[in-house]
């Protein structure tokens, strides 16, 4: 086989490789904010790794890589295998090296060119808990919506805070109780879900130098 004609094709050829090595597989899951392509669970072996994929070794597809190593032992990036080595992607390819992340060429043959280096700080359980019980993003589009995650706990939390006005969004994270750590990466995930979509009755407004969340024409009852 080729060079994969599409990113669901690749990612389709990962999976039954991990399936048959032992792991089970989930597709598409959301957690944090975050988009995972792939994860794997190996139970008898306590592994959990994320894969995430894309057409070209990008440097959007690296900092996704290195954002969900906080939540696996292994965070790896898939891609076809390059025609031709070009300088900017011998860089990249040296950037996730460094960062600790996985490399696997899909072609003709699927080669791990970088071993992933394991994340002993990382929180496996936390992703788990949304994969188990009950949580498998793999049901087909529209039902995954009705499930409970993180994300979507989140974001009815900033609703019914919004419903009572605007939120200086340096203190968002404390409302609203969210899972982010720092008030810094949680304000990146506002501005990521509502670049995306996912939060549709918000805004982001600059007032005196500051940041303030407030409540869209859409209203946060919509």
């Amino acid at each position: 086989m080729t060079r994969p004609a599409s990113e669901v094709e690749m990612l389709r050829r990962i999976a039954g490789l991990w399936r048959a090595s032992g792991y089970e597989v989930f597709q598409e899951v959301m957690f944090q904010g975050q988009r995972f392509d792939l994860v794997g669970d190996h139970e008898p072996m306590n592994i959990l790794v994320v894969g995430h994929g894309k057409m070209q070794l990008d440097d959007a597809v690296i900092e996704q890589a290195r954002l969900s190593q906080g939540v696996c032992d292994l965070a790896t990036i898939i891609v076809p295998k390059p025609k031709a080595a070009r300088s900017e992607h011998l860089e990249r390819v040296r950037l996730v090296e460094r960062h600790g992340l996985g490399l696997t060429y899909v072609g003709e043959k699927i080669i791990e060119a970088i071993r992933p280096s394991p994340n002993h700080n990382a929180q496996p359980d936390l992703l788990r808990a949304v994969l188990r019980p009950g949580q498998k993003h793999i049901a087909p589009a529209g039902s995954k919506n009705q499930m409970s995650t993180p994300e979507r706990d989140f974001v009815e939390a900033l609703r019914h805070e919004l419903s009572r006005g605007e939120i200086p969004l340096h203190f968002v994270h404390r409302i609203v109780g969210s899972p982010w750590k720092s008030a810094g990466q949680c304000s990146r995930n506002v501005e990521r879900l509502i670049r995306t979509g996912s939060i549709r009755f918000a805004a982001i407004e600059k007032r005196a130098g500051a940041l303030v969340l407030t409540p869209t024409e859409q209203g946060v009852k919509a």
